[in-house]
């Protein structure tokens, strides 16, 4: 925003040099308010009401401020009904200031005021005026600052609304009026509507009046041309207008020209709602796919109702067999060639169902249908099994009840009512532990054992806690101190299995529970009958944290739970003092699992792979790959050269491949491809082998011998032992052949002797 201050001493500047202060207007529709500041050019606008617009815009009458005044000049009159001004003052300001707003109505100089305000402005301070009344017309304005007190007072903005520009009497919407099209003075609340396309009477609608049947298309459309292609073709029916969706109707919905278009796909004259335009009707085409069918046409016996009567002739239940042939036309699963179903039914129209198509127990399936014995009802697949030595739901395996797995003639399940119907009947039933021949129900019972002998809950040998009440009289069979007979105890417990707690003790608050139980004993924040377990340890109760000890610490009627992470029935070894699991995230892992060739301690003993190691070598056979039977042959054990074995399981066997009595392991074989290459061989110069496997194939030596003449050379050519050199030596008349025997010598190989 700009400096109020600058601003002030701008407007002071030009009021002493008679420089403009700017400020804007508009002289064209449509008009947008103008937002006018100090430094912007003007033009449109005359400073000394001469009517010529020169762009000087405005200056004050005398330097002295009193009656100053500036004056705005527009060539175009226009209707405005707002004028806003903000004015700055500077120095050392007091008292009121009274704005003066005139315009010149008639354009003859006379001033009338539109609206005056009074104000009080501090050093260097503004106040804004927004001078609303009724649109004026006008060309000039002049605004006048009737008194002062010590204030020198600046324009900073002024802004003029144009309320109606194209002089039909309405402002536009944008200025608080109603005319909807302020360029257009045909355009406004009080024109009349016509149809084409334009909304005249700044209703919002556009061609109100011209959509009788309010189908939301006008009778000239949306070009506004009467007699085109989008005009509404019937303003009585609004389901008829262009760019409707064509119904079988006998009208033309779309307003093209032609009626139920669409409708007739096979071209043969006939709709699918008929002239009538009622659909289900008589004259309806009734398959619009096939030229032959439709109302009239011949009817033959054909599946086909071709005359579209209704009647379908010949295929009442649609197998593709026609009434004429078909057995049972009725179902669709009996015709006459057709498969043989396991149903009971004459389906391939023969006279009679297949032979295993009988239900003859009446249990409600058939043979053929998986009854695996159809002369016993209480047989089939699903069925039930029942206590009768029978494969009742035809499963091909016996019910693991009915089996005497332990051999003592006596079967789990209870006898069914109709007997047993098995190969050989049991001697008894409801044995309760089939894996164990001594227990069944004809056993002898052995008291006090902890085995129900004689699977009768009824002997003693059922009352675990031996106090004289067994299993089915006691309520706490684990604890001798409660019976029937037993004293009942302030506790919280049933003491004499009466089915009451604690009673006879006295229950003050009457909330039944005694006063005995309603006491904080080890003062843990818990009763016994607000469920604190052991009252007499404060660790102990429904809010404590379960630790891994042997107790319910938390009192849920669960030891030590969520100490056995895997599952697998044995307590995490590090959390609990008493827990044997070494690997508490592994139910794989645990005392009982069974161990493993894969170097863990499966069954947490300390001792990794146990039974693996045959050989006693401290190698598993899941480790000692190359022979667990031989202690040492083992990785990392010491592998002797030429015994043809590999001790220290490295893969490598050693050979002789070459048969040169020496072993690939052996220092003194450098190669053992080649019989004559090994430590002390023959070596031969120059045939880039080392065959003695000193790591050097050795280079040829020259001697050439020398013959005393001077005219020869003597010896074997060049392989002789040694050169005597007698005289000068000379190689021919000119030298040339001698030399040539020289280089011959050199570079020809030669092989020597160790």
């Amino acid at each position: 925003m700009r400096n109020p201050l600058l601003s002030l001493m701008a407007a002071f500047v030009v009021a002493f040099l008679g420089l403009p202060v700017s400020a804007l207007a508009t002289t064209s529709c449509p008009f947008t308010p103008v937002h006018a500041t100090d430094n912007v050019a003007a033009s449109g606008f005359d400073a000394n009401a001469d009517n010529a617009a020169d762009g000087d815009v405005s200056s004050y009458t005398t330097p002295s401020y009193t009656g100053a005044y500036i004056e705005f000049y527009n060539d175009t009159s226009a209707e405005f009904e707002a004028v806003e001004i903000t004015t700055y003052v500077s120095g050392s300001c007091s008292g009121t200031v009274d704005l003066t707003l005139a315009y010149d109505a008639t354009g003859s100089g006379s001033f009338t005021t539109w609206g005056s305000q009074s104000f009080t402005m501090s050093d260097g301070g503004s106040a804004e005026f927004d001078l609303t009344s009724s649109p004026v017309t006008t060309t000039h304005w002049r605004i006048t600052f009737d008194s002062y007190s010590s204030c020198t007072p600046g324009i900073y903005e002024f802004t003029q609304s144009l309320a109606d520009c194209d002089g039909d009497g309405e402002n536009d919407t944008d200025n608080g009026g109603d005319d909807c099209d302020d360029d257009d003075s045909s355009i406004n609340t009080s024109a009349t509507e016509t149809c084409d396309g334009v909304d005249e009477d700044c209703d919002g609608t556009v061609d109100n009046g011209f959509d009788a049947d309010s189908d939301g298309v006008t009778t000239c459309g949306s070009d506004g041309i009467p007699s085109t292609s989008d005009d509404d073709c019937d303003d009585t029916d609004s389901s008829q207008f262009p760019g409707n969706t064509e119904t079988c109707d006998a009208v033309d919905n779309d307003c093209d020209g032609d009626i139920d278009n669409g409708f007739d796909a096979d071209g043969d004259g006939y709709t699918t709602c008929g002239a009538d335009g009622v659909a289900s009707t008589s004259d309806d085409d009734c398959d619009d796919g096939a030229a032959s069918t439709y109302p009239g046409a011949a009817d033959s016996c054909d599946g086909v109702d071709s005359d579209c009567d209704g009647t379908v002739e010949v295929d009442g239940d649609g197998d593709g067999s026609y009434d004429c042939d078909d057995c049972d036309d009725a179902d669709a699963n009996n015709f006459p060639g057709n498969s043989e179903s396991c149903d009971g039914v004459d389906n391939n129209c023969d006279g009679s169902p297949e032979a295993d198509e009988v239900d003859s127990d009446g249990d409600g399936q058939m043979e053929c249908d998986g009854d695996c014995d159809d002369g016993d009802d209480t047989v089939y697949t699903g069925a039930t099994e029942l206590c009768d030595g029978q494969d009742n739901d035809c499963d091909g395996v016996l019910w693991d009840d009915e089996v005497d797995l332990d051999e003592d003639g006596y079967v789990v399940c209870q006898e069914d009512a109709d007997g047993w119907d098995g190969d050989s009947s049991p001697t008894g039933y409801e044995d309760c532990d089939d894996d164990n021949l001594d227990i069944n129900p004809g056993a002898t019972e052995i008291t006090y054992d902890g085995v129900d002998n004689d699977c009768d809950s009824s002997t003693l040998d059922d009352d675990l806690d031996e106090d004289g009440f067994n299993v089915d009289n006691d309520c706490d069979d684990g604890d001798a101190d409660v019976n029937p007979d037993a004293e009942e105890l302030c506790n919280g417990f049933d003491d004499n299995c009466d089915e009451q707690v604690d009673e006879g003790y006295p229950d003050d608050n009457a909330n039944g529970i005694a006063d005995c139980q309603e006491t904080d004993d080890d003062e843990d924040g818990w009763a016994e009958f607000e469920g604190d377990c052991n009252d007499n340890d404060a660790t102990v109760h429904p809010d404590a944290e379960e630790l891994c000890d042997l107790i319910d610490n938390n009192c849920n009627e669960q030891v030590d739970e969520g100490f056995d992470a895997d599952g697998d029935g044995y307590f995490d070894a590090v959390e609990c003092s008493y827990g044997a699991d070494c690997d508490d995230v592994d139910a794989d892992v645990n005392p009982d699992a069974e161990e493993l060739c894969n170097g863990f301690d499966d069954t947490c003993n300390g001792v990794i792979d146990e039974g693996f190691d045959q050989d006693f070598d401290g190698f598993t056979i899941c480790q000692d790959y190359c022979d667990d039977t031989d202690d040492t042959i083992y990785p990392g054990a010491l592998d002797e050269c030429g015994d043809g074995v590999d001790s220290d399981c490295d893969g490598f066997v050693e050979e002789d491949a070459d048969n040169d009595g020496y072993f690939n392991c052996d220092p003194q074989e450098c190669d053992d491809t080649d019989d004559t290459v090994y430590e002390g061989a023959e070596e031969i110069c120059d045939d880039l082998i080392d065959q003695d496997c000193d790591g050097v194939d050795e280079e040829c030596e020259l001697i050439i011998e020398i013959a005393p003449t001077p005219t020869m050379v003597t010896g074997s050519g060049c392989m002789s032992a040694r050169a005597d050199i007698a005289a000068p030596v000379q190689f021919g008349s000119n030298g040339y052949m001698g030399w040539v025997l020289l280089v011959l010598c050199l570079v020809l190989p030669r092989r020597r002797r160790r």
